[in-house]
């Protein structure tokens, strides 16, 4: 984790004075909880070339988010190639004794957007001290969606959510901090997470829209934002990726529970329509700590095999997103969340989740 000093934030805010501006694509925040210390992790998504940082407050934490080389957790692009750089950065605190709420929030989303081009953005995590692990979520920065075929009609992408610490949830257009949330969207709970649909049959291909999502927990109310892109694509050439465990087959979202100490795998395999297509696979906000994937990369059909043994400082929940892309920058995602139940004897306050995902 980077320790932030006064005299270095102070400098670098007066350094980067008007710099954020059509930098930020995406970003999320979450908690971890060990009882006497609260872990909050900040994802954010910037233009690769232009990598860049915010202020974050609130709950005890008062500092920035780092672009340096050791919060790098992933990549990707849009459809035309744009690239992005994923970032992310912890906060550890005294665990606060009262419900409170940290955020980041700035100037400016990229101009190319249908609505709400080169608006402010904010993020923010409703804590509680009755959940020790916030709802996790996983969406890419930019994330890929098909056409509406009917007028009026709506194209829809899954958000994992994993919601092994609480009862289930409730999925939102965000509008906190005076945003104004696109009018052609629209958020639901669904099985595995919350289903985006954007009323898309009037817009062309390639065309963006922000998406500032909210996730509440229906126990406590505690709430995690997330933000990211989403693109009309052509989907008729993207992957199809099939997902599996043991031999049986899985839906996009599914809820996993895995042991500590026993080896976890799930196998992923993509097609694509397109005759000699590569596929090139990454995790849109990194892995568990020491999981890996067998492949990144390779022809079609493209195999690659999620592979993890959770140890005792496993996280005892979280989500992992897979984005498969073709060599004509058309992706396809596939995601399930896991739960990794205590030991007996064990309870999630002595057991430290402060191991964020690490790059894949």
């Amino acid at each position: 984790m980077r320790t932030w000093h006064a005299g270095t934030a102070a400098l670098l805010a007066a350094f980067f004075v008007g710099v954020h501006a059509s930098h930020y694509r995406g970003g999320d925040i979450a908690y971890t909880s060990t009882g006497s210390q609260t872990t909050f992790t900040v994802t954010q998504s910037w233009r690769s070339d232009s990598l860049d940082y915010t202020s974050v407050s609130g709950c005890g934490v008062s500092g920035y988010t780092s672009s340096s080389s050791g919060s790098i957790v992933g990549s990707g692009t849009d459809s035309a190639g744009n690239s992005y750089t994923t970032t992310r950065t912890t906060f550890v605190v005294s665990s606060p004794t009262s419900a409170c709420q940290v955020y980041f929030s700035s100037c400016c989303r990229i101009s190319a957007l249908v609505s709400g081009s080169g608006g402010n953005f904010k993020s923010t995590a409703q804590f509680t001290t009755t959940t020790l692990n916030s709802l996790k979520t996983a969406a890419a920065a930019v994330m890929q969606v098909g056409k509406a075929t009917s007028a009026g009609g709506y194209a829809s992408v899954l958000v994992p959510v994993s919601s092994a610490t609480s009862s289930g949830f409730s999925c939102a257009i965000n509008t906190d901090g005076g945003i104004t949330a696109p009018s052609e969207l629209a958020a639901r709970a669904v099985t595995g997470g919350c289903r985006i649909d954007w009323y898309n049959s009037a817009r062309s291909y390639t065309d963006k829209i922000p998406v500032p999502l909210r996730v509440t927990s229906t126990a406590d109310a505690h709430f995690v934002d997330v933000d990211f892109i989403l693109e009309t694509v052509n989907t008729g050439g993207a992957p199809v990726v099939a997902m599996s465990r043991a031999g049986q087959s899985l839906s996009s979202g599914a809820a996993l529970a895995f042991a500590t100490g026993a080896l976890a795998q799930v196998t992923f395999v993509a097609t694509d329509p397109d005759a000699g297509a590569s596929i090139s696979v990454t995790s849109s906000g990194g892995l568990p700590p020491g999981a890996s994937l067998s492949a990144s990369s390779g022809a079609a059909p493209f195999t690659t095999v999620f592979s993890w043994t959770p140890d005792a400082a496993a996280p005892s929940s979280g989500v992992v997103q897979l984005i498969f892309k073709d060599n004509t920058n058309l992706q396809t995602s596939a995601s399930f969340s896991f739960a990794v139940p205590s030991q007996p004897g064990s309870t999630d306050a002595a057991k430290p989740s402060s191991a964020v995902p690490g790059p894949t």
